[in-house]
């Protein structure tokens, strides 16, 4: 399981160079850390996402309407072939009837 550590900035604690070691150790101590877990992330990156998911999901919505018109061609193409395919027939059966 991960889990990410973030600290959590305090105030200025005054510190200053000529100040004794416990002093430093006990502000050391002032900074927290605190835990986030695997769900939390997801949600925090989800939210800073956000913005790039409702663009992928325009941009999907535009791609099957693209999908969509190009099925519609291909139908109107399909059925023009057929059509053309049969007067084709037509016309040889007429033409071997004209011959005999």
């Amino acid at each position: 399981m991960s889990a990410a550590i973030k600290l959590i900035e305090q105030p200025n604690t005054g510190i200053t160079p000529g100040d004794s070691r416990e002093k430093t150790a006990e502000s050391s101590f002032n900074n927290v850390s605190y835990f986030e877990s695997p769900q939390e992330q997801r949600v925090r990156r989800a939210g800073s996402q956000h913005g790039q998911v409702g663009q992928l999901q325009a941009e999907v919505a535009s791609l099957r309407e693209e999908l969509h018109l190009a099925e519609r061609t291909i139908a109107r193409y399909e059925q023009l072939l057929r059509n053309a395919m049969i007067r084709e027939r037509e016309l040889r059966s007429e033409m071997v009837k004209h011959i005999f």
